[in-house]
């Protein structure tokens, strides 16, 4: 497979990034939803959507704001506002079946940077 991202993808490591919350919805319909950070670059995170989150993916398109995104490591909670730049159906290997959500933000680059 021939890849297409702009920047390199980075295996994390058990001190990086290792899970992303957020809320979205409106009103009584707001949900909170969990996911696993699979791999980043200086711009962007892949978060792992299973199928039991694939409503969530009904309500994101790309270019799609979310805001108040809490990005956990373990040695501290991030809160940063970012941007969908993907939905990604994964067709092979371990998340087979399940849905990488890409994200975009300049401030996970200021988080790379300290």
């Amino acid at each position: 497979m021939n890849e297409k991202r702009r920047e390199e993808r980075f295996a994390l490591e058990p001190s990086d990034l290792t899970s992303a919350e957020f809320e979205i919805g409106i009103g009584p319909e707001m949900r909170k939803f969990f996911f696993n950070v699979i791999n980043y670059s200086r711009q962007g995170l892949g978060l792992l959507v299973t199928k039991a989150d694939f409503d969530l993916l009904r309500i994101l398109n790309r270019g799609d704001r979310i805001n108040n995104i809490l990005l956990y490591t373990e040695w501290a909670v991030v809160n940063v506002n970012a941007a969908v730049s993907h939905i990604t159906k994964m067709k092979h290997g371990l998340y087979r079946g399940n849905c990488i959500l890409g994200v975009e933000s300049d401030e996970i680059i200021d988080i790379f940077e300290q």
